[in-house]
């Protein structure tokens, strides 16, 4: 049977191409840092003295023969050694080092100890951060499953730690169980374990704890060459646990078996997967596709395993000593999302030969010949040096990226730091460093392997508008070739990325206007065509005489919808009902295989009796396409387990059943659903069965959600029921508390993690807000479902604002009239809420604005584009009852081409400057038409009387242009009658502004002019008149002063009554100088005064006093020129009242 095997597959390889052959890494010898001269680093120079060496992302570690193990830097510099194995006395051997994955500084070693004849495992910690610190050993134990010692030859590390598996020389396969528990334990008490000494060295393993129970797996007769622990598509081992479903393969020399590790795995056996055996070294786990792999590799093919047998194999013919997987580190892209694995495969050294199989030891062997008679030998010279090849192999690409030949043969290839280290038998160090993706993919494109660059480019993830690139250079080299079809493919490609115009020019011709009719009909499936491209394809259609083609398309335009695609989230596990018994079997697996095997009714009843919720969810909504029990279903399930349901399946109910899954989302957040309570169906949903589903919109606000969409493909059509009739309301119950604890943390992660606070508001709804219990999910987490459902969306959110938050847009906010006065200028609010309640509802609101305004152009009916629009601006007003973002909304409305809106906003703000000016512009960038500069006249008759300045700017405005200049002339004239009435600018300010562009003429403003100078005439000859009679009441006050100063000049008194009591005057009687004459009884003692004109003369001192006193204050002189409309008259008053003649007054 072993033969047979062998013939099969050696007829396979030799059936299978070569594979490409690149030299993508480029391969550098390594000195000594200290002493280049003298060859590699020391420590590595004797490979003969290395017992074991192993590498990961953060260690190098290598043992010795004498048991001591060093740690390594990446200069090859030893950080850290100490005895593994052996005492001061004699020396131990380390045969095997390993590092867990997920466990940091965690290692373990095999080795033998000369106080024992078994091999001995141990399990250390070290401390990556500290390499002056020992090595703590956390736990010892010997391996003898029976009284006669056997060497180790493999061990396998099961994903977590759970399990430790050796591989013995006799065919016996043993483990240790719960190791990951154990090493937990120790590691809480290793810092008393340091200070007690038993840390390091064998001397101190006397006081360590062992591993348990060393439990046998598997007996067989043959050596076991090598054991793998693979995840069957798990995404990658956790600390805790590991992947779900672990298959340990077990390689002989002459059989390759699988055994299964559960939890319980003491009645498994192991199956025999192929006849043929595998090499020491010969084997590896390998991450791919469809998971881990068992990766076998024979002198004819290298051979992939999976847990149900062999699953392919790669063609590649000659002899193979080693081969080693090395992960995606050294890949040109560093970031895991991109990273690839290759296989290194390492040949046993032989004689290099012309005649050679292989192309790389025929081209050494070649340079060896040619540098022959340089070097002086003859024919007669010595033989040449043994060369072993090591090849690195890309498996998902297939195709080899590196080939190279190192004499004396290979000791042993790893991987660290980044790149692929080669150690030569002969003691020689070599790096094996990968050129950049970028040099890579020109290499390809200079060979045309334009297939493989893009297998290549994808395989590194890179961004589609890169693979789309290489698309375009595949198709432009299939276009010069002739091959127009499949050029168009790869064009076909690269839609949404390469400008159209660019493919449409090469196939306008009329032999080729098929392709050119696919590349269109492309375009209109992803929206992405304009009328143009409608245009032309329907030209291609008539030119093609396809009536047929033509009818779908012009039919099918006005029913097209999005389609609908599944949203992958991780599985959310609930509470398990309590049923009064449990089943005879295992439920999950019984579940499992009726999905598989087509029985879908059984399944269904299994998961409903036992309260297996997801699996019922999974077979109705998946299997099935049930989902209207589904729905029914999961109102019977109660609030946590339907949000955990329904943040997984949300999205594909929507799109099955939109009305539905709305009111049961409503439900859900509001806190009313209840438990065994179904809703009402319409009469239309009656007589339909199941709704219609919504049209596919709302990409608007897509990139500003969370959660991403997955491109999976849509779901069949709802089948129609034939599931039983549901069961009564099923209650929770503690089947499995594993499941229920991480139900509740699954629900504790939702709460914390839901979306980022995004565009969010409501409208109508009818009945106040009902009480809302205490722990309601927030609603955020179901805003990524409603992405292709923008008016089922707006019908949400309008609910739950109404529902949950008591608000609705239509209360109290009114339409605000054009002429209604401004209101008060609010500052630029910016809410930032503690609690998560709060910001759940910003972020309704938030969203729901957006959606009024992204999607009013997009509805009918109810949802059309006025009454949308007049929502938002109903919600814009209500700042004072609704805590939307007023950044955000100005970011929504700008954005979104809602003048309405940011005009609103603007208002509410007080920035009038802002919305002149936005007019202005939008006049300036729109045709030569009115109705944006007739909106700058309106806004300014608006906000010019509270803010005069916007007057100088409107006017520089409309005498930007002639054509602008025609159209408002009498606007300018009323705007020039408002500067007039208002005293806003001066004449001359006007006529600045109106000559500065030179549009303007002298007749525009002659009337203007003319009033104003007819006004400064009046006012000039009113003033002269002024002046001439304060001139002639100067001269008589000025003739006065002078009689009264000049004593030889008399004053006659003819004032015959009293000034105080208006009687006759009489003597004795008292006249003074102002011609005021009193009784000198009417008089009081000592009045030197007139009692008449004192009053006055106390006034005009005061005045004076006042005025000498600020006539130094220059600051608050400037002040109120400062603030004064007419800075001149000010500045004349100053001087009236003698503030600029402070010296002279004070002298004075």
């Amino acid at each position: 049977m072993a033969s047979n095997g062998a013939t099969g597959a050696a007829a396979t390889a030799m059936a299978a191409p070569a594979w490409r052959q690149f030299q993508f890494f480029s391969q550098t010898p390594i000195r000594d840092h200290h002493a280049p001269s003298s060859g590699s680093p020391e420590i590595l120079r004797q490979p003969a003295l290395i017992s074991t060496l192993h590498a990961d992302e953060e260690l190098m570690l290598l043992a010795d023969l004498d048991g001591r193990i060093h740690q390594l830097s990446p200069d090859y510099e030893v950080l850290r050694s100490w005895r593994a194995y052996g005492d001061g006395m004699a020396d131990g051997r380390c045969t095997l080092i390993r590092t867990v994955r997920g466990w940091k500084g965690v290692v373990i070693t095999l080795g033998e100890d000369p106080s024992s004849p078994f091999p001995t495992i141990k399990i250390w910690s070290l401390s990556t951060s500290n390499t002056t610190t020992p090595p703590t050993l956390l736990r010892s134990a010997r391996i003898n499953p029976t009284t006669r010692p056997h060497p180790v030859s493999s061990l396998a590390l099961a994903p977590g730690l759970t399990h430790i598996v050796l591989g013995l020389a006799d065919g016996t396969v043993v483990a240790f169980r719960h190791v990951d528990q154990l090493v937990e334990a120790s590691l809480a008490g290793a810092g008393h374990a340091a200070v007690n000494g038993a840390g390091t060295g064998s001397g101190g393993s006397a006081g360590v704890l062992g591993l348990g129970k060393l439990r046998v797996l598997y007996e067989g007769k043959e050596p076991i060459t090598d054991l793998g622990i693979a995840g069957m598509g798990a995404a990658g081992p956790s600390r805790r646990g590991g992947a779900t479903a672990t298959t340990l393969f077990i390689l002989t020399t002459s059989h390759v078996l699988s055994y299964p590790i559960t939890s319980s795995s003491s009645k498994a056996s192991a199956t025999v997967l192929d006849d043929l055996g595998s090499g020491v070294g010969c084997s590896a786990v390998m991450r791919m596709a469809g998971g881990e792999k068992m990766v076998v590799a024979r002198d004819e093919a290298i051979y992939v395993y999976g847990a149900e047998g062999r699953e392919g194999c790669y063609a590649y013919e000659g002899p193979k000593s080693a081969i080693r997987v090395l992960s995606s580190s050294i890949s040109s892209s560093p970031s895991s999302s991109s990273r690839s694995t290759y296989l290194a495969i390492v040949s046993p050294p032989l004689v290099p030969t012309a005649a050679s199989t292989s192309a790389t030891i025929r081209n050494y062997a070649r340079g060896l010949l040619n540098a022959t008679p340089a070097n002086g030998a003859g024919a007669g010279g010595s033989s040449p040096t043994d060369v072993a090849k090591v090849t690195i192999f890309d498996p998902e690409n297939k195709f080899v990226a590196h080939s190279g030949t190192f004499e004396e043969g290979v000791r042993e290839v790893w991987e660290a730091w980044g790149s692929v280290w080669v150690l030569s038998e002969g003691g020689k160090l070599f790096r094996l460093s990968e050129q950049p993706l970028a040099t890579s993919l020109s290499t390809l494109f200079s060979r045309n392997l334009y297939t493989l660059a893009v297998s290549l480019a994808q395989s590194r993830k890179l961004s589609p508008s890169e693979v789309a690139e290489i698309y375009r250079r595949y198709g432009d080299h299939l276009y010069s070739k002739s091959d127009y079809e499949g050029a168009m493919g790869c064009y076909l490609k690269t839609v949404g990325t390469v400008q159209a115009s660019y493919v449409i020019r090469k196939f306008l011709d009329a032999q080729r206007l098929s392709h050119l009719t696919s590349y269109l009909q492309e375009l209109h499936s992803r929206g992405l065509a304009n009328s143009d491209h409608t245009t032309l394809l329907l030209n291609c259609y008539t030119k093609l005489a396809d009536d047929t083609a033509l009818s779908s398309f012009i039919h099918s335009s006005s029913t097209s919808g999005s389609k609908q695609r599944l949203v992958p989230l991780p599985d959310s596990s609930a509470s398990s009902t309590d049923a009064s018994d449990e089943p005879p079997f295992d439920l999950e697996t019984a579940i499992r295989v009726c999905r598989q095997a087509g029985y879908f009714e059984h399944a269904v009843w299994l998961a409903e009796r036992y309260g297996e919720h997801q699996e019922y969810l999974r077979i109705q909504i998946e299997d099935r396409a049930d989902f209207g029990d589904a729905l029914a279903y999961l109102r019977r399930l109660g609030t946590e387990v339907a949000k955990d349901s329904l943040v997984r399946y949300g999205k594909t109910l929507l799109a099955a059943e939109p009305k539905a899954t709305t009111a049961l989302l409503i439900d859900l957040c509001c806190g009313t659903l209840s438990k065994g309570k179904e809703p009402e169906s319409s009469e239309e949903e009656k007589e339909n069965g199941v709704s219609k589903k919504a049209g596919g919109e709302g990409k608007g606000y897509m990139s500003l959600l969370a959660y991403g969409t997955s491109a999976e493909p849509s779901l069949p059509p709802p089948a129609p029921s034939t599931s039983p009739a549901p069961p009564p309301p099923l209650a929770a119950g503690p089947r499995s508390n594993a499941n229920e604890l991480r139900a509740n943390e699954s629900a504790a992660n939702n709460r914390k993690s839901g979306i980022t606070n995004q565009y969010q508001v409501p409208d109508s709804i009818p009945s106040p807000a009902p009480p809302i219990e205490e722990d309601v999910p927030s609603p955020r987490q179901f805003f990524a479902h409603y992405v292709d459902h923008p008016h089922d969306f707006i019908n949400f959110l309008e609910t739950i604002a109404e529902r949950r938050y008591g608000k609705k847009v239509d209360d109290g906010t009114e339409a605000t009239p054009s002429n209604a006065p401004l209101p008060k200028p609010q500052p630029l609010r910016a809410l930032e809420f503690d609690d998560a309640a709060t910001r759940d509802e910003q972020a309704v609101w938030n969203t729901l604005l957006e959606l009024y305004v992204s999607h009013g152009s997009a509805g009918s009916g109810d949802h059309s584009e006025v009454v949308l629009q007049a929502k938002a601006l109903r919600l814009l007003r209500a700042r004072e009852r609704i805590p939307y973002d007023e950044t955000q909304a100005l970011l929504v409305c700008s954005t979104q081409g809602f003048v309405q809106g940011f005009i609103l906003l603007y208002e509410q703000l007080g920035m009038y400057d802002d919305i002149v000016r936005y007019w202005i512009d939008s006049s300036q960038a729109s045709s030569a038409t009115s109705s944006d500069s007739s909106k700058v006249i309106q806004a300014l008759h608006r906000y010019g009387p509270s803010h005069p300045h916007l007057y100088r700017m409107v006017l520089r405005y409309l005498t930007t242009s002639s054509d602008l200049l025609s159209r408002h002339q009498s606007d300018i004239a009323e705007i020039l009658d408002d500067i007039d009435r208002d005293k806003i600018l001066p004449p001359i300010a006007v006529v600045q502004i109106l000559s500065t562009n030179g549009t303007a003429s002298i007749g525009l403003v002659r009337e203007y002019l003319k009033k104003q100078l007819t006004a400064e005439k009046q006012e000039i000859d009113s003033d002269q008149g002024l002046i001439a009679s304060y001139r002639t009441e100067s001269a008589k006050k000025r003739k006065e002063i002078q009689e009264l100063s000049d004593p030889n000049v008399p004053r006659i008194f003819q004032v015959t009554r009293c000034s105080a009591c208006g009687g006759q005057l009489d003597l004795p009687a008292v006249h003074f100088m102002c011609r005021h004459s009193y009784h000198q009884r009417c008089l009081g003692e000592n009045e030197s005064q007139c009692p008449n004109c004192a009053r006055t003369h106390g006034v005009v001192r005061e005045i004076r006093k006042n005025n000498e006193q600020f006539a130094g204050r220059h600051d608050l002189f400037l002040g109120e020129v400062a603030e004064s409309e007419d800075g001149f008259a000010t500045i004349a008053a100053a001087f009236s009242k003698g503030m600029g003649l402070a010296g002279s007054a004070g002298d004075s």
